[in-house]
């Protein structure tokens, strides 16, 4: 019986251990592409779209503020529909997730359409329209 307590204190401490310390920042696993635009193809634009994105720690997007906008309000909702899509692993701080915030960046040109960058976690795919 003291042998099964003892080897369970031992796991216990392990498992502490190994989450004190323990920082990652956001991992953003998934960054969907915004719609195209009604007149794409003929919308002679080349913009980027940015906002500051909090990542809430329960794993929502919290509040979204245009940073740069496109100065053509149609592109500016596409993209903001898109940022509110975004899926995510939040930061952690001694094995604990906490909110943080940074920005995304959806980048628009008549010839190519939405670009978005690559996604921010180790082991994922990168999109290949970069």
């Amino acid at each position: 019986m003291f042998r099964n307590i003892l080897f369970g204190a031992l796991i216990c401490l392990l498992l502490v251990a190994a989450c004190i310390g323990q920082t990652r920042d956001v991992c953003i696993t998934h960054k969907p592409k915004p719609g195209l635009p009604s007149d794409y193809g003929t919308l002679d634009a080349v913009t980027s779209v940015i906002f500051r994105v909090e990542f809430l720690s329960d794993g929502d997007i919290g509040q979204v503020a245009w940073v740069k906008g496109s100065h053509i309000q149609r592109l500016d909702e596409l993209a903001s529909a898109a940022v509110h899509r975004i899926k995510f692993i939040p930061t952690m701080v001694d094995g604990s997730p906490i909110r943080t915030f940074k920005m995304v960046r959806y980048r628009y040109s008549w010839e190519y359409g939405w670009r978005v960058n690559g996604l921010t976690c180790k082991g994922t795919s990168k999109d290949k329209t970069q």
